[in-house]
């Protein structure tokens, strides 16, 4: 494997686990609503659905952001 191939697919490993992360930081706040309102909802919904809707944001973060590059003549 050389080096660009390694370096790339660290860098997806990490943006992977940053969106991950963010996901369940927004999973907590909800988790403790759920608590303190009695919601009868499982748990494991709530996780689930906060995983799947962040992985989406994840694949159009990188299109966006080349879109938004200043453009050269």
């Amino acid at each position: 494997m050389d080096k660009t191939r390694g370096r790339r697919i660290r860098f997806l490993v990490w943006y992977v686990l940053a969106w991950t992360v963010a996901a369940l930081y927004f999973f907590s706040q909800s988790l403790s609503q759920k608590f303190h309102f009695n919601d009868p909802t499982p748990w494991w919904h709530s996780r689930f659905s906060w995983l799947t809707g962040m992985y989406p944001n994840a694949l159009g973060t990188s299109p966006s952001r080349s879109f938004s590059s200043p453009w050269k003549p």
